[in-house]
């Protein structure tokens, strides 16, 4: 007992990667895969090029004592029965064991060592950051892992429930990125929004012209695709949106935006779960944005415009 609370301690992880209201508290995959990743990026060289996995149990046995309680039986669950869990953890050291990394306020920034980023391009991932955050009023605790692998396609971020939470992309800097994490942090749920969001401050970060310009092909397309309301769009998950679905969700994300502001949007998006009835879900529109969620669609150009076959 007393060696367990001494490994507590000396293993102490962060709190979540940004203050959370009490209606997305975290799931048990998002607090193990946190005490995973704080394990992995302190691991010793030996045990990084360790080829038995197994070396690694009595590792994550320290994560597990930080974790709550009624959560540290389903970290050795996951590691000896979750193939899903076994795949994730093994790339995570992969990653850890032959990349190189550098550190900034909010990044672990990850590359190959013949092919260095200058710091000062690095940097321009913390500046972004703290525009972002500021804006939306969230505060960062866990660095994002950012891996640089040259080669990657298409960016591809990973939701923090994942053990590879963060970003791998194959440019030096990508700030779409930056932002899928920014806004999955506030809420990894609610893709219908974070997706939009994502793109507004990441691809078309300070650039009005190109958000409105984005904006107007949407409302172009829905035309002819039809315009899918926000309560349909709240009860689909992940990649399951479809590309009417996706500019459905940009126009109205987008109009919200325009017409009650980025602090209002946070707050809701903060807010809501995936969890929640549509009865609540409609309740916290109205209750924040003080118009009920039928009656904003209705009298927005979205839906004036994109009902228009």
């Amino acid at each position: 007992m007393h060696l367990l609370v001494v490994l507590t301690v000396i293993f102490s992880f962060h709190t979540p990667l940004f203050a959370y209201s009490d209606s997305t508290a975290h799931p048990p995959e998002f607090e193990i895969a946190r005490s995973v990743r704080a394990v992995v990026q302190n691991a010793g060289a030996d045990l990084l090029n360790s080829t038995v996995l197994g070396a690694w149990r009595d590792h994550l046995m320290v994560a597990a004592a930080n974790l709550s309680p009624e959560v540290q039986p389903l970290l050795l669950i996951k590691f000896d029965q979750d193939v899903v869990f076994r795949g994730q953890f093994k790339e995570l050291i992969a990653w850890e064991s032959t990349l190189e990394k550098q550190e900034n306020a909010h990044f672990i920034y990850y590359y190959k060592l013949e092919q260095p980023v200058p710091r000062l391009l690095i940097s321009t991932l913390d500046t972004h950051f703290r525009s972002v955050t500021k804006l939306f009023g969230v505060a960062p605790d866990e660095k994002i892992p950012y891996r640089f692998v040259p080669g990657v396609e298409q960016t591809r971020f990973y939701p923090f429930d994942d053990l590879r939470g963060g970003i791998v992309s194959g440019q030096p800097v990508d700030f779409h990125g930056c932002a899928q994490a920014i806004f999955s942090a506030i809420n990894p749920n609610i893709v219908f929004m974070t997706q939009p969001l994502a793109r507004m401050y990441g691809t078309f970060f300070q650039n009005e012209t190109a958000r409105r310009a984005f904006y107007e092909k949407c409302l172009h397309d829905l035309s002819v695709a039809g315009y899918t309301s926000a309560l349909q769009l709240y009860t689909l998950h992940g990649d399951g949106l479809d590309a009417a679905a996706r500019f459905s969700a940009y126009a109205f994300v987008y109009r919200l935006h325009e017409q009650y502001g980025v602090g209002k949007v946070g707050k809701f998006l903060s807010a809501v779960n995936d969890k929640m009835s549509q009865n609540e879900f409609l309740a916290a529109f109205k209750r924040i944005f003080e118009i009920g969620l039928a009656e904003f669609e209705g009298s927005a150009e979205v839906m004036q415009r994109a009902t228009k076959l």
